[in-house]
């Protein structure tokens, strides 16, 4: 996982100094914010995962997954709410998960099946 979250960030640094130079500091910021909001997203979604698969706090675990989205709808919300927020840079940095995912699915190592 610490590879994909590589990614990742590595995704949302380089594409907001694209971005910066291209656009302005103001697409940056929103494909930053973007990227941020889903390295968070899968931040959490592997902690409380762990959780569930170790079988420690299973209700609480789901509780907060159902209660992470709320909060991140409001944050979206919120986001798209501001005025220096270009939101079509916040949508590319929120679909940078799709460019990370491909990347993790080259890069990442085999694993051989035991058994």
């Amino acid at each position: 996982m610490k590879l994909f979250l590589a990614i990742q960030l590595f995704i949302g640094f380089v594409g907001s100094l694209l971005l910066a130079e291209i656009k302005g500091n103001e697409s940056a910021a929103s494909y930053a914010c973007g990227c941020g909001l889903i390295f968070l997203n899968v931040l959490t979604l592997t902690i409380l995962w762990s959780f569930i698969y170790r079988k420690k706090f299973v209700a609480l675990s789901v509780a907060i997954i159902i209660f992470k989205y709320a909060i991140l709808g409001v944050i979206l919300y919120k986001l798209f709410a501001l005025p220096w927020v270009d939101k079509i840079w916040l949508c590319v940095g929120l679909g940078s998960l799709l460019v990370t995912t491909l990347l993790f699915a080259v890069l990442a190592p085999e694993r051989k099946d035991e058994g």
